[in-house]
């Protein structure tokens, strides 16, 4: 059974920038708590994203020698990232929700914000944001992918289409002539003196008299 290459480069390179979102977010999340070594790693992340999708789609397309097996490829990898990535923030948000409420309330005091935080509106603005995330993540790793088959396309080890030879037409074939040639049996002499042999429908052979010819005596003539 034949892989399919922008399913296979999909999944492993999604699964690899999948698990590097994992240790980023605990990270950032839980032993740095969200401060400008968070900020780098999380640039970090979306830089090494854009790298590893223009790969998949190159090592995809050079399989395939097609652009859209690239494309695809951008896609699964995106797709894969991106959920495992809502799902991670989801988790360490419920994990350290309390925490999330702690922390946005007091930046919103220094910012002298009048916003009261609360545990639902953690909750749904991660949401909120992981499903605009997904949403981003999707269309960047399909247009990044589509770029890495354009230039994995021409590295492609796919086999030519076989060539096509032109043909002209030969024309009818020769007819074959018939009433020439030795090969036409005689006619039988009927008419002629003797007795002849006719092959009727059915078989053997059959004597037919020679009326009016031959040394056989007509039919007297009443007076």
């Amino acid at each position: 059974m034949q892989s399919n290459p922008a399913l296979k480069w999909g999944i492993i390179i999604g699964l690899a920038l999948g698990i590097l979102q994992i240790i980023f977010d605990i990270i950032n999340n839980i032993v740095l708590r969200a401060n400008v070594v968070g900020l780098i790693l999380g640039i970090l992340t979306l830089l090494l994203a854009i790298a590893a999708y223009l790969v998949a789609g190159l090592l995809a397309a050079r399989e395939t020698g097609k652009v859209s097996t690239g494309t695809l490829a951008g896609l699964w990898s995106a797709l894969i990232y991106g959920l495992i990535g809502l799902i991670t923030t989801l988790i360490i948000t419920f994990t350290i929700l309390g925490e999330l409420v702690r922390r946005a309330q007091i930046t919103a005091d220094q910012l002298h914000l009048a916003v009261r935080y609360t545990p639902a509106l953690i909750i749904g603005g991660a949401i909120t944001a992981g499903i605009l995330g997904l949403a981003f993540t999707i269309g960047l790793g399909a247009g990044l992918g589509a770029l890495g088959g354009l230039i994995g396309k021409g590295m492609a080890k796919v086999p030519p289409p076989p060539s096509y030879q032109e043909t002209y037409y030969q024309g009818m074939p020769p007819i074959p002539s018939y009433g020439t040639g030795s090969d036409i049996p005689p006619m039988p002499p009927y008419g002629t003196g003797g007795t002849q042999t006719a092959s009727p429908y059915g078989t053997g052979q059959q004597s037919v008299p020679p009326y009016g010819t031959g040394t056989q005596p007509m039919p007297p003539q009443e007076q």
